[in-house]
């Protein structure tokens, strides 16, 4: 369609192409490849709809006026090819071509002369979308079953960028604001939708139907970014329409690991209505579609602001080996939407370890901190893993640890120095990796010596 809305061309699979420059009221045929039906699946229009290209299911053709006369372009020379998308800049001369499995083409002179453009490297690959700022010089590309890819200057060089954390997608639909700071992506089978409004350095999911996933396949974005509709084609399709700006632009959100505690960042640009933010964990999945996501905290937002924020949150007991995080960020009316995934990993402890509890002696709190191994045989520890934990100057505990397989039942007690069972601190399955347990102060009788144990 034409920046105007009076230009629009719609092709069959299979049929003709049809042209109208009057917003719809009146149509007629126009034929780039002569009086014959041809499956035709793509599109892209010049802002003042003079320059068309049309991808055919074994051509590409180029017009120049309107769709009067066409010509044949040929990125890849006199050869069939299974054109699936194009993209074209505000002036038509910086267009992008794509192939089912092949390569991508990109010309930058209104499809006199084309380049292979290879944001894999020399490798083909089953190219399903994309899309183009107006100046043309920020393109986004995606594989069906791979990953997405962006250029920032005009195809010469490619990034991947991750919408959905290091996993491989459908990518199926994007659009793009005309500056090329405000784009959508949509997959399908994995069937998210995501959405980012700082030119891909960091995605938030979005959720037009709630957290359901959908076979997203079509969407468009208004020049300024702050209107899209998107649809899906799982049994009675719909579309939906979004009007509003994002409520939060997360312009940040990264990961570390600092002595085996997690640390995770972020930044807002600006906030409307955020109530805060839920941190969410997974432990990595082959797939992205098997991942079991946990709440492990909240931070508060700002509400309403227009200055950047920062955020923070520490996972002070993540399990071991290669872990996901996201954010669920939630507005003031309930609605929420996730952000992209990052990754951390985390080292499994090489042997038994507990350390003596801090502060010591407590009031009203201590802390208990001991690691689990990953092994496949049951031993203990007797006074090897012991520590004295005090209530006061003159009382004392001992601390013993025991481990089993690599999901270790785990109970925590507390005695008496008479044997008795005073209290149940934990009893749960736990992986292997470092804990600090917080004990609080729950004894009723200060002067009483007790005894603290851990085992499985």
């Amino acid at each position: 369609m034409s920046s105007d809305g009076q230009t629009i061309i719609a092709g069959e699979d299979g049929g003709r192409l049809y042209l109208t420059t009057n917003g719809g009221t009146n149509w007629s045929e126009t034929q780039p490849a002569g009086n014959v039906n041809k499956s035709w699946n793509d599109a892209s229009m010049s802002s003042n709809g003079q320059r068309i290209i049309i991808a055919g299911s074994l051509r590409l053709y180029l017009t120049t006026d309107g769709g009067l006369n066409w010509s044949e372009t040929q990125p890849a020379g006199d050869v069939n090819k299974s054109w699936t998308i194009t993209s074209m800049s505000s002036d038509g001369l910086t267009i992008i071509a794509g192939e089912s499995v092949g390569r991508l083409y990109i010309t930058t002179n209104g499809g006199i002369n084309w380049n292979e453009t290879q944001p894999k490297g020399d490798v083909s690959d089953s190219w399903e979308t994309t899309s183009m700022s107006s100046n043309g010089q920020i393109i986004i590309a995606g594989v069906y079953g791979g990953r997405l890819y962006l250029s920032t200057n005009g195809g010469t060089s490619w990034n991947e960028t991750q919408p959905a954390g290091n996993s491989n997608f459908h990518w199926e639909t994007t659009s793009m604001s005309s500056d090329g700071t405000k784009i959508i992506a949509g997959a399908t089978l994995s069937e998210r939708i995501y959405i980012t409004a700082n030119g891909g350095s960091s995605w938030t999911e979005t959720q037009p139907v709630g957290n359901i996933g959908r076979s997203w396949v079509t969407s468009s974005m208004s020049s300024d970014g702050t209107k899209a509709i998107v649809g899906y084609d799982d049994v009675g399709g719909r579309l939906y329409l979004n009007n509003e700006p994002l409520p939060v632009e997360l312009i940040s959100f990264t990961s570390s690991n600092i002595n085996n505690k997690v640390l995770l960042n972020w930044q807002t640009a600006t906030e409307v209505n955020n109530y805060g933010f839920e941190i969410e964990r997974s432990v990595a999945q082959i797939s992205n579609l098997c991942n079991n996501w946990e709440k492990i905290g909240f931070v508060a937002g700002h509400g309403n602001s227009n200055s950047p924020k920062d955020y923070s949150f520490i996972d002070a007991n993540p399990p071991s080996g290669k872990l996901q995080y996201r954010l669920r960020q939630i507005d003031t009316d309930g609605s929420f939407q996730y952000s992209q995934v990052v990754e951390v990993e985390t080292e499994t402890p090489k042997q038994f370890s507990l350390e003596q509890n801090y502060p010591n002696p407590f009031n009203p709190s201590t802390t208990i901190k001991y690691s689990i191994p990953m092994s496949s045989f049951d031993y203990a520890q007797d006074d090897k893993s012991s520590v004295m934990v005090s209530l006061s100057k003159h009382d004392k505990s001992d601390v013993t640890l025991r481990q089993a397989q690599s999901d270790i039942h785990v109970t925590l007690k507390v005695y008496d120095i008479l044997g008795r069972e005073v209290a149940i601190l934990v009893d749960e399955y736990q992986k292997p990796g470092t804990y600090n347990y917080q004990v609080e102060y729950i004894f009723t009788n200060c002067n009483q010596d007790i005894l603290v144990r851990l085992k499985n």
